[in-house]
């Protein structure tokens, strides 16, 4: 049930996500929150083919077998409940720390309709419950994004939409105050006015807005457009608790998540080629990945896959189940 996701072509290795070219510590390790992901999307893409008339085994007993490897080894003792954060290629626990292991919660509940009781689905989501609304009673919102262990607005998005999974499969009440919990932790990330920024800076030219932007994480100080996916899980909030407030942050992400997406007309810096990229890193503040002077006060940065996977994927998800939200 181990599954490494990331395999470079030059030295044709398999390996986990950012160590395989970034930190020989990580390199062949197997991360949790990567996994339940491209679990999930593996289920998702199984469902779409079979309803097209194709139907491949191996898109959904991958799910099966990577789902059988979590609940054997989920854990037990003084965290109990845990899916852990980083296993090694031998499946045994490096790093339990963060919530990372929530979205094994959510490839979990997606996955239970093809599992069998024996399996023991129900069993490890009842036990993972206990264990990571915990994490939410005591505020432990730390350790998500896979480049930093601070406090970071991703794990109160994680656990928001693992408890709106939890809800919508058996419609527990608890699970949904936990995710309104979780999503009040996440609204503080959420910037409610523009900034001003030097004339000569970049984004000044752009007529770039923070209003609905997001903030990282007490380690990156910079704005990123994961809004997107907050906004998806807002409306779900919205749906089920009826509280106009989900409804409204939810807009105001998904207005500012379209913004600075290169086009013909104004390609960012970048060749014809990269229509439609939109930066990762808005540098508002006197910071820089890199530490350069040249990318701070108002500057964007770095072209990297996560940000139109994520954004195109939550957007889509907004069209097909709220459609109505872009006429509003």
């Amino acid at each position: 049930g181990v599954h490494q996701d990331c395999y470079d072509r030059k030295r044709r290795i398999w390996g986990g996500n950012l160590g395989i070219s970034e930190h020989d510590d990580f390199r062949n390790l197997i991360n949790a929150r990567c996994n339940g992901e491209v679990m999930a999307s593996y289920i998702s893409l199984y469902e779409i083919l079979k309803n097209a008339g194709r139907t491949r085994a191996e898109f959904i007993e991958l799910p099966k077998r990577v789902a059988r490897f979590y609940i054997k080894h989920q854990f037990t003792g003084r965290q109990d409940g845990s899916f852990g954060r980083w296993w090694s290629p031998e499946g045994r626990a490096v790093n339990s720390l963060g919530t990372n292991g929530a979205y094994i919660v959510s490839f979990l509940c997606a996955i239970e309709p093809y599992m069998v009781p024996g399996d023991g689905v129900a069993q490890a989501l009842q036990r993972a419950t206990r264990y990571y609304g915990q994490l939410v009673d005591s505020g432990e919102y730390f350790g998500d994004t896979l480049d930093a262990d601070s406090c970071d607005k991703e794990a109160g998005v994680t656990l928001m939409n693992m408890f709106l999974d939890l809800y919508e499969r058996d419609g527990n009440t608890r699970w949904l105050d936990y995710a309104r919990k979780a999503a009040e932790f996440v609204a503080t990330w959420i910037w409610q006015y523009d900034r001003e920024f030097p004339e000569s800076a970049p984004l000044a030219g752009k007529d770039f807005s923070t209003t609905g932007m997001t903030s990282v994480s007490v380690a990156h100080h910079h704005l990123d457009f994961y809004g997107m996916l907050i906004a998806y899980g807002y409306l779900r909030l919205w749906e089920h608790s009826g509280e106009p407030f989900f409804k409204d942050q939810g807009r105001l992400m998904l207005d500012a998540c379209r913004q600075l997406i290169a086009t013909e007309d104004d390609l960012l810096g970048r060749g014809p080629d990269d229509i439609g990229w939109q930066p990762e890193q808005i540098n508002h503040t006197d910071w820089d990945y890199f530490d350069r002077t040249s990318h701070k006060h108002g500057s964007y940065d770095i072209d990297i896959a996560w940000v139109t996977v994520l954004g195109l994927g939550a957007y889509q998800k907004i069209e097909k189940r709220y459609p109505d939200i872009f006429s509003d």
